[in-house]
């Protein structure tokens, strides 16, 4: 499988042709609001939305599904955590161990599990349907202010496009990887079911 976190794809869709700094603007505006959301009316406004966004990339949303698949530990390990370790009402009690999943901590993590899920997808938007250099182009941009104090936005800007660039080539790296273990496997295999053959 190959992983999608931070890659670009490219397209013609009005999100594609959007300004990458109204989209980085967008991007920590949804973030703010997201983490600023308590309420199960909240949330499915957010999931209302972020689905229409999805749409709006005409991008498959499989592809979101994958760069969720290496943060599903994450996520479970984050559920777990609040589950057992919130007080409340309890649930349910572990024999042995003594630990104890409360009421409130299972609301909470589910509520805690769903702004990840949230989060992940909302600002994947921003990678898929912007290209690294406009991404960086575009922060350098927004933080160009801040350089009369001395903040080295060129920098961090090139750092930025650094460690993308770095990322994209892990990722080719691990692909073209797995597509060699998998056909060594197949080699192997054809070498034994022939062996088995002969007499």
């Amino acid at each position: 499988m190959q992983m999608t976190i931070g890659q670009h794809f490219p397209g013609d869709s009005f999100l594609h042709k959007l300004d990458p700094r109204t989209k980085l603007l967008w991007t920590v505006f949804y973030m703010i609001l997201l983490f600023a959301v308590k309420t199960v009316v909240g949330f499915s406004l957010f999931l209302v939305y972020t689905i229409f966004v999805v749409l709006l990339t005409k991008i498959p949303f499989r592809f979101y599904l994958r760069g969720l698949k290496p943060l599903l530990f994450l996520m479970l390990f984050t559920g777990v955590f609040n589950v057992f370790l919130t007080p409340g009402a309890p649930l349910f009690t572990i024999p042995y161990l003594g630990w104890s999943a409360s009421r409130e901590g299972l609301v909470l993590a589910l509520l805690t599990m769903f702004r990840l899920l949230l989060l992940v997808i909302g600002t994947s938007v921003l990678t898929y349907t912007t290209s690294p250099i406009l991404l960086t182009d575009g922060l350098e941009h927004l933080m160009r202010p801040l350089a009369r104090f001395r903040f080295p936005a060129h920098e961090i800007a090139m750092m930025m496009t650094i460690a993308l660039a770095l990322f994209r080539h892990l990722r080719k790296k691990r692909t073209r990887s797995s597509k060699r273990k998998r056909r060594a496997v197949r080699i192997l295999c054809t070498v034994i079911l022939c062996n088995e053959s002969k007499p």
